[in-house]
């Protein structure tokens, strides 16, 4: 997995070359066109740290494929993808 704090120029790129299958994304860069480009390149997409419920409906929103969260008895069991 990588772990991004902000959107590098290509973050698909990135991702390929460092041969990942996954990205952990922080919350406060997360758009629907960024996690679109990232699914584009075949990684899954997860948000971290997403503890409030209100900010996990709106990664559902985004289109995250999960969550990283410090109480994971608030994350929906089946994630709606």
């Amino acid at each position: 997995m990588a772990l991004m704090d902000c959107v590098p120029l290509s973050a698909a790129g990135l991702a390929r070359d460092a041969n990942v299958t996954s990205v952990g994304l922080s919350l406060d860069c997360a758009s629907p066109e960024f996690i679109a480009a990232l699914h584009d390149a075949g990684l899954e997409v997860l948000l971290y740290t997403v503890n409030d419920p209100r900010l996990i409906d709106y990664a559902i929103q985004l289109g995250a494929d999960g969550v990283i969260s410090d109480y994971p008895e608030r994350i929906p069991k089946i994630w709606p993808n």
